[in-house]
């Protein structure tokens, strides 16, 4: 008896396809994501708050749009990105 191939699922894996980075970056918006896990707070054009990814007890981390996306920093690990980073 001759064996049956095992990557007949080969295929199926690559047609199922979630959205890219730039199809993420479209639809979510950072401010909006982050805001359900820090409480933000607006300070001129800029959003701040406890930086979600070490403990913080002020507001080191800020959102704000550059050159029309919404990028992250926090001043006190140097962690930064958008919101496929900070998904990651």
């Amino acid at each position: 008896m001759k064996p049956t191939s095992t990557n007949s699922y080969k295929g199926k894996m690559s047609e199922q396809k979630g959205p890219t980075a730039q199809e993420l970056k479209e639809k979510v918006s950072l401010r909006d994501y982050a805001a359900g896990v820090v409480k933000l707070e607006r300070r001129g054009n800029e959003y701040w708050a406890p930086c979600p990814f070490h403990p913080d007890k002020t507001a080191s981390f800020s959102i704000k749009d550059k050159n029309g996306c919404e990028v992250f920093y926090c001043f006190g690990c140097g962690k930064s990105g958008d919101i496929v980073t900070f998904i990651e």
